[in-house]
């Protein structure tokens, strides 16, 4: 958080909504307490529907020392007010010099009686290296406390850093371990090692012949020469049941006709106890398009059944349509849509589709298709009647079974008034296509929101606009020429 002292200045961005054309006339603020709607402190603007980059000079030497709100609001020509906006900020205590530097350890002796650390009197007093007499603490854990006076006689916060004072580990000199059942210190299995203050990457073989199969726990600690015994360590480990060799498998889809019914797998013979890298066909004729379930199990020559493993799968017929390019051009009064087809299954018809904001779009006209082709086919619509602006194409193409998929979006534009138009929306990522008949020009991109997530300056009449950094989502495209709102064009990311 900014800590302030003097002045603070609040760079501020108003902007009413487009479609209302209303003026802001007044902008004002208070801090902490509203003293009522015009009665804040004013603050100089010029007029307009839209004021960037508002710099507010706040004048806070007469406020007390701490946290405090400054609230900021705007009206219109209309005589309606703005939402009031509010931030926190802190005036700032100007700390004096740290005169002296004190710690004690486990219990506070009270404010100036601690153990005294010498230091040169500063603002800042930073990388002190402090020697802490631990001698005569006794084993184990204790708490370092440290704390500042200033000039001015006012105490810091006292910090405080847990530590421990180690003991000296004796020798180990002896090291035991038991399986499952603990028979007492000292009865344990015995392991031979050298006495040593560290004892490791010590091999233990450890007989387990005559366990039970299945899951176990091995336990292991040692002894000191002084008799004190380590903490109990315990790992879990399992017996392995021998795998007899497979007998059969069986696979089946959907639903399970019983152990012994599936569809058998040939295994052939020799086949042992792994079939990591084995493979089978199975057949899908008969199976309906959609989602499916594919189970698969196998039996060992004990008769007993593996766990049952399945895999999810989508059958699915092809796409109806291959589609090499789609074009849409401006031809006269006209655009015309050509496409061309590598291969086609089933297919019935191409529905156009126009729309005049990239999002809402509406059947013009359809073409049929050629049903089913190997062949290159190439096809051709004229829009007639374009709307004046940017038009975004589209095909939908639907096969006999009315599944459908949609092409990419074109866009074409008629009329030679526009100031300001983007290409290439909605994209999928990649550049926009920007014209711009009014240079130069700043370019600012807003998101849902109204934050502005993106600005650029225009020099040149054709441009790209990279929409890397910005996530899926619509954005509005304000294009600004002396503090004026020329254009605003919104514009769709879906990645």
């Amino acid at each position: 958080m900014k800590k302030i002292t003097g002045f603070i200045i609040f760079l501020l961005f108003f902007i009413t909504e487009l479609v209302t054309a209303q003026v802001i006339n007044k902008v004002e603020y208070y801090i902490d307490t509203d003293p009522g709607f015009g009665n804040g402190t004013n603050v100089t603007i010029s007029s307009s529907a839209n004021i960037p980059d508002l710099l507010i000079p706040v004048n806070i030497t007469s406020l007390s020392k701490g946290f405090h709100n400054i609230y900021v609001r705007s009206k219109d020509d209309a005589g309606k007010w703005s939402l009031t906006n509010r931030w926190l900020f802190v005036k700032d205590i100007l700390s004096g010099n740290v005169n002296k530097l004190e710690y004690f350890i486990d219990t506070d002796p009270g404010f100036g009686n601690a153990t005294d650390v010498s230091i040169t009197p500063g603002s800042a007093v930073a990388n002190i290296a402090i020697p802490v007499d631990v001698s005569a603490l006794s084993k184990g854990f204790h708490n370092v406390y440290l704390r500042s006076k200033d000039d001015a006689g006012s105490w810091s916060i006292t910090n405080r850093w847990l530590f421990m004072k180690d003991i000296t580990s004796a020798n180990v000199s002896k090291l035991e371990y038991f399986i499952d059942t603990d028979p007492g210190f000292g009865n344990g299995t015995d392991v031979s090692i050298t006495q040593a203050g560290n004892v490791s990457d010590v091999l233990i073989p450890v007989d387990i012949t005559s366990l039970s199969k299945g899951f176990h726990n091995l336990y292991l600690r040692s002894k000191g020469n002084t008799g004190t015994w380590s903490l109990t360590n315990r790992w879990l480990f399992f017996k392995d049941i021998a795998q007899d060799n497979l007998q059969s498998g069986e696979y089946f889809f959907d639903t399970d006709p019983g152990f012994g019914n599936g569809t058998a797998i040939p295994f052939g013979s020799g086949l042992g106890t792994n079939v990591s890298d084995f493979s089978f066909g199975a057949p899908l004729t008969g199976l309906p398009n959609g989602l499916h379930y594919l189970f698969v199990r196998t039996k060992e020559v004990n008769g007993k059944w593996s766990l049952t493993n399945v895999v999810q799968f989508d059958k699915n017929v092809p796409l109806p349509v291959k589609l090499i390019y789609f074009n849409a051009t401006a031809e006269g009064k006209k655009a015309h849509l050509s496409w061309q087809t590598g291969t086609e299954q089933n297919s019935d018809r191409f529905d156009i589709e126009r729309s005049t904001d990239g999002l809402h779009f509406e059947k013009i006209g359809w073409v049929k298709a050629a049903g089913n082709s190997t062949s290159h086919i190439v096809y051709n619509y004229f829009d007639q009647a374009p709307k004046k602006g940017i038009n975004y194409y589209r095909l939908r193409e639907v096969d006999i079974d009315n599944r459908f998929e949609f092409s990419e979006t074109k866009t074409v534009h008629f009329g030679d008034d526009v100031l300001f138009a983007l290409y290439n929306n909605p994209t999928n990522g990649s550049d926009l296509k920007l014209t711009v008949n009014i240079l130069p020009s700043v370019l600012s991109v807003f998101d849902a929101s109204g934050r502005k997530v993106k600005e650029v300056n225009v020099t040149t009449s054709s441009n790209s606009l990279s929409v890397a950094g910005l996530a899926s989502a619509t954005y509005l495209a304000v294009l600004n020429k002396d503090g004026k709102v020329i254009g605003v064009e919104k514009f769709v990311v879906n990645r």
